[in-house]
């Protein structure tokens, strides 16, 4: 799967989070891209907003590093936590023509592992994700999950949903 790792670029321009921002991760990208070493391009970048649109015409709101001070918990039908925040690395805020607003979560190494035993133990079962203690997405886990990506979307959710939930995860 193409992605553009925002966060990967932006330590390596700013080597800091705080001041980084997408304009200088889109500069380097593009100066990158023309490399040939980078596998994702950028089609535009809308200064006002700071949106990034993906060759695949997704388009990038948010995306950042999740804070270890974040609450979110992934819980199965008993309310067992499976996985926290210490579990997941970057969250972003994404568009895409055909799957909608969602917010997609990058786990880390462990979180991955941890990820993949818990859907192949829950298939069949409900998986609640509570932010904040409250419930976000309660989905059906129907197969192990192994690539250490996590997309929770909803068909209701809007740009301002998506961009509250990454925020509420990153600051």
């Amino acid at each position: 799967m193409k992605r553009l790792s925002v966060i990967l670029l932006c330590m390596v321009v700013a080597f800091s989070f705080s001041s980084c921002n997408l304009r200088s991760v889109v500069d380097f990208y593009k100066e990158h891209e023309k490399s040939g070493s980078s596998t994702t391009s950028i089609q535009s970048v809308s200064s006002q907003s700071e949106e990034i649109k993906l060759d695949d015409g997704g388009i990038l709101f948010n995306e950042g590093r999740v804070s270890s001070t974040a609450s979110i918990e992934f819980k199965d039908s008993d309310g067992n936590i499976l996985l926290d925040a210490s579990d997941i690395f970057k969250a972003s805020a994404i568009f895409h023509e055909y799957n909608g607003y969602f917010v997609q979560l990058e786990l880390t190494e462990t979180g991955t592992l941890k990820f993949a035993d818990t859907t192949e133990n829950n298939i069949g079962k409900k998986m609640g994700v509570y932010i904040d203690g409250e419930l976000i997405f309660d989905p059906t886990v129907n197969d192990k999950i192994t690539d250490g990506v996590v997309i929770i979307s909803d068909y209701k959710f809007t740009k301002e949903d998506i961009v509250g939930l990454v925020d509420r995860l990153t600051k």
